[in-house]
């Protein structure tokens, strides 16, 4: 198992690394090719994070390195990767924090679910109906604007069906009904 996962974490490094190499040289094709190859990027270097999760070390003290890595790459042919593995790691180091009352907020409205799903579509309009925003200022109003959206999901849908499935998941518990029969 320890050597296909060493196999495995060998060839998905390699994929991340063709696919960030390789970028279209079509001009026209790079419109179509470019959420794919941000997709692989980001997607493929975060499944290296998790393969190799046992040996990354969280530490606050590497935020600042990777934080100059993210700034130094912008604009340049290694702002993906830059980014990939910057925001990446701020990612998992914020994810092992505690947060206090905002923990318990999370734990009883959970909006994760509908700031994923609406997050995505939303940024599309805002660049659609202002092709000039920059990435900042998009996020910002991304982020405020999305808010409610999941709020809403999570109120109207994600929690009602959550309710839903944990009422019916007694009907369909895989119960010996056999076994009880013969019992008798």
């Amino acid at each position: 198992v320890i050597r296909m996962r060493g196999f495995g974490i060998g060839l998905l490094a390699i994929f991340v690394a063709l696919i960030f190499c390789n970028p279209p040289t079509d001009k026209s094709s790079y419109a179509i090719f470019a959420p794919v190859r941000y997709f692989s990027v980001f997607f493929g270097s975060g499944v290296l994070a998790y393969l190799m999760r046992d040996r990354i070390i969280l530490s606050g003290w590497l935020l600042l390195p990777l934080a100059a890595v993210f700034w130094l790459s912008r604009g340049s042919a290694f702002a993906e990767l830059g980014s990939a593995v910057s925001l990446g790691y701020a990612a998992m180091w914020a994810a092992t924090k505690s947060y206090g009352r905002l923990r318990a907020f999370a734990n009883n409205i959970d909006l994760s679910y509908g700031v994923y799903i609406y997050a995505g579509p939303l940024q599309q309009a805002l660049i659609n109906l202002c092709p000039g925003i920059t990435p900042m200022i998009l996020s910002a109003l991304s982020l405020l604007l999305v808010l409610p959206f999941a709020a809403l999901s999570w109120i109207f849908i994600e929690r009602p069906a959550l309710r839903l499935r944990a009422s019916l998941s007694g009907l369909f518990s895989a119960r010996p009904a056999f076994a009880t029969a013969q019992q008798t």
